[in-house]
């Protein structure tokens, strides 16, 4: 079998035109150096060299295998410069999910810090309503995600827990109701079946908050489909809000920032839903990577005020 050393010392005794040079260079001695040269040469019953008084010279089919050798070398080091900096999870690719609004309120701080420690990762961000997530997941589009457990799919199946994906609780959001500026309930007392005359804009919620508004709607003799209106971004929701009667929800941490961009405002009696549990949601077989582990442990850090 050939040992990429015996190349390598070829290489150098061609680029320093002398077995004796190339091996004070290498760190061998010139007896080794001529061992293995020969030892290279008996492996393909070739000659390599021409050994003259005046030194050595590469014969025709030496020039070649140099050449070629050359270039073998260079992808050796490739190969090897990828390998050292996977270990230290540098040059990984990491694609990653998010539910709408988490970039904002913690994941660009998350992201900043993580390319600081792996600045030759390179990172994808998907961002979309848990169901779609978990679709990207289960086809290996995305590596993890961070969303919500109890998602339903179209038969109000839970989506997140099937399919070969584990969650891990990470912590908890609460949410808060916005509407526009000029809603019929802004400035005014109002009570529950107020609100919900109002149809509901956002991303399918949790199973969890599906019942609960579905519930709500029942009491109040009411048969909107939950929500009304789907999208899949909170700010795209708050537009709508802003321009109709529309109610919607988003993370509380998200509001102001939201409130910048859409011309809307914080309904502050109405109802609170419960906190939103966010969790890390991956393939069970995913091997989590050395960047991957470092990204979920900033993810807990920033995280840290929502704790569960």
């Amino acid at each position: 079998m050939i040992d990429f050393l015996d190349i390598k010392y070829l290489i150098a005794v061609a680029e320093h035109g002398g077995i004796s040079k190339a091996a004070d260079k290498v760190g061998i001695t010139q007896p080794a150096m001529t061992r293995r040269i020969k030892k290279l040469e008996d492996l393909f019953n070739a000659k390599f060299l021409i050994r003259s008084s005046d030194g050595v010279s590469l014969t025709p089919l030496g020039e070649s295998f140099v050449k070629s050798g050359q270039g073998l070398m260079a992808h050796l080091g490739d190969f090897e410069e990828r390998i050292r900096l996977h270990s230290k999870g540098e040059g990984d690719k990491l694609a990653i999910g998010l539910k709408p609004g988490l970039f904002n309120i913690l994941f660009r701080a998350v992201l900043s810090d993580f390319l600081e420690s792996f600045p030759y990762t390179s990172v994808k961000i998907e961002i979309g309503a848990t169901p779609n997530l978990m679709r990207l997941l289960s086809i290996g589009e995305i590596d993890f995600a961070f969303g919500a457990t109890g998602y339903a799919d179209e038969k109000d199946s839970e989506i997140v827990l099937k399919r070969d994906l584990e969650f891990q609780p990470m912590f908890r959001l609460p949410m808060v109701c916005l509407v526009r500026k000029e809603h019929p309930l802004v400035g005014r007392d109002f009570t529950e079946e107020d609100l919900f005359n109002f149809p509901l804009v956002a991303p399918k919620p949790p199973l969890s908050i599906i019942n609960v508004l579905k519930d709500k709607y029942r009491r109040y003799g009411m048969s909107y489909s939950i929500p009304k209106l789907v999208v899949d971004d909170f700010m795209i929701a708050a537009q709508i809000s802003a321009q109709t009667d529309y109610i919607t929800f988003v993370f509380e941490d998200d509001a102001e920032f939201i409130k910048t961009q859409a011309d809307v405002v914080e309904l502050k009696r109405a109802i609170r839903l419960e906190p939103l549990q966010i969790g890390l949601v991956k393939r069970s077989t995913w091997e989590v990577s050395e960047s991957a582990k470092k990204f979920i442990s900033l993810t807990k850090e920033h995280s840290s005020k929502w704790s569960i």
